[in-house]
């Protein structure tokens, strides 16, 4: 609960702007936002910039509360710009973290359109040169391609937070093959056994794995080539528009999620607890907010085999899949919603 009357927020618009919009998109419903430098902030290189960014909460008594929200896929937590904040909210917190004094483990999240083309364009342009670039210097083209990419990729809020009307004999699962050799092992194969399961038991399906050819990615672990054989049969290079995504995300009747790169919170996880889907999940590496409980909010897969098993009971238990469809969805609105992650954030400050 937010104890104080917030007059405004000031933040700091020196950051990746499609891992924070689905902040400032919460920030902007619970008050007036206004973009400006804060002092005490320097951004002295580029993981820098792409850490997460830094707003500063004033009150209507006249105090004021300094947060930085760690957006990053990377469990690390930034000393200079933890020494700064009264609040260190972040995303992806490992265990041996969760007790930090300030740090607040806010849960996933995911990318989306806050402004429409036009408005995104202005406010990049008018964001950019209201940054002090004293330090590391973002290039103008870069910053706003970062903007443009939620007008290109991402949809408004509401299309992700919807209630979804599934078809029992249906799949749609796509997802990155991923090219080092954690991801091939843990991230790849499960995916690969859930796909591969899918295309066994279910009427309809449709997905794969998406493969990047990527030159640079292939020299730096050449085994990726070798994908192409191991995962021939669920392999595909076309892309699907996100308004075609969503829709057959909706339809399907459950979704996979496994940590992906750096064991983060991927955007899928956040995507999936938006619409309330029957989410199977291998075990979670970060901290996630409240009691995020197996066979509650999301059936747990602990090993390989599990895969199947997991979706046999699902299949045959409609009820299961009800509690565990409708559970997600009441968590979502809990702890992670835009609006539920400011106020979390907020009650912590105070």
């Amino acid at each position: 609960m937010i104890n104080k009357p917030v007059k405004k927020f000031l933040i700091d618009p020196r950051f990746n702007f499609s891992y924070a919009s689905y902040y400032i998109y919460g920030l902007g419903l619970l008050g007036r936002r206004e973009f400006r430098c804060l002092e005490g902030i320097a951004l002295e290189t580029a993981e820098d910039f792409r850490k997460g960014f830094p707003f500063l909460v004033l009150y209507e008594d006249g105090s004021s509360k300094k947060v930085f929200v760690d957006t990053n896929d990377l469990r690390s937590i930034h000393p200079r710009f933890y020494e700064w904040a009264d609040v260190y909210a972040k995303i992806n917190v490992a265990p041996e973290d969760a007790g930090k004094d300030k740090v607040l483990a806010i849960g996933p999240s995911f990318s989306i359109r806050v402004w429409n083309p036009l408005k995104t364009i202005f406010m990049a342009l008018r964001n950019y040169g209201r940054c002090d670039w004293q330090g590391y210097r973002m290039p103008l083209k870069r910053y706003v391609m970062d903007y443009l990419y939620t007008i290109v990729r991402r949809r408004p809020y509401e299309d992700y937070h919807c209630k979804c009307q599934e078809d029992p004999d249906y799949v749609f699962t796509l997802h990155t093959l991923w090219y080092d050799q954690h991801t091939y092992s843990t991230t790849n194969r499960y995916r690969g056994q859930f796909i591969r399961t899918c295309k066994e038991i279910y009427p309809k399906f449709e997905g794969g794995f998406f493969y990047i050819s990527d030159p640079v990615a292939e020299r730096q672990f050449p085994q990726y080539k070798t994908y192409l054989e191991e995962f021939a049969d669920v392999l595909t290079r076309q892309r699907i528009p996100m308004n075609q995504y969503l829709k057959k995300i909706k339809r399907s009747d459950i979704v996979f999620n496994t940590p992906s790169v750096g064991g983060c919170h991927g955007w899928k996880l956040g995507e999936y607890l938006a619409m309330g889907k029957v989410i199977l999940s291998t075990a979670l590496t970060n901290v996630m907010p409240g009691d995020f409980v197996d066979n509650q909010h999301y059936m747990l897969i602990s090993e390989m085999g599990g895969v199947k098993t997991a979706i046999q009971q699902l299949r045959s238990d409609r009820a299961l899949a009800q509690t565990l469809k409708q559970n997600a969805r009441a968590y979502f609105e809990t702890y992670l919603s835009p609006t539920k992650a400011i106020e979390r954030i907020l009650s912590y400050a105070n």
